[in-house]
């Protein structure tokens, strides 16, 4: 019996299909009492930067619910786009999202 090898273009082919959901943005919660910026993954709970960079299709939504000792400066890409924010529990102080534009895309909302 012949060994059967797959082709260059199919092990190809499957890698991508299971690293790309990986990838891919994800809604995360900012984790941190600290300015910071965007598309930095150490801030994000789960390690995955919420939204993407052009485009207008996230779904994705970014939370912001860390109790705040200060207002906190959060530094948005050029032209992330996301499909909703949701900001909570700030203790009083809030957070100031500069930079960007930060799009909200996909019917998006504001959430307080």
């Amino acid at each position: 019996m012949k060994p059967k090898f797959l082709s260059f273009t199919a092990v190809l082919s499957l890698v991508t299909l299971v690293v790309s959901p990986h990838l891919q943005a994800a809604s995360e919660s900012w984790k941190e009492d600290i300015d910071g910026f965007w598309d930095d993954t150490t801030y994000w709970a789960g390690g995955t930067i919420p939204g993407s960079v052009g485009g207008t299709t996230s779904t994705n939504v970014a939370t912001f619910e860390v109790a705040l000792t200060q207002n906190r400066d959060v530094y948005a890409d050029p032209d992330r786009n996301i499909g909703g924010l949701t900001f909570s529990n700030t203790s009083g102080f809030g957070y100031i999202i500069s930079g960007g534009p930060l799009k909200l895309s996909n019917g998006g909302i504001v959430q307080l």
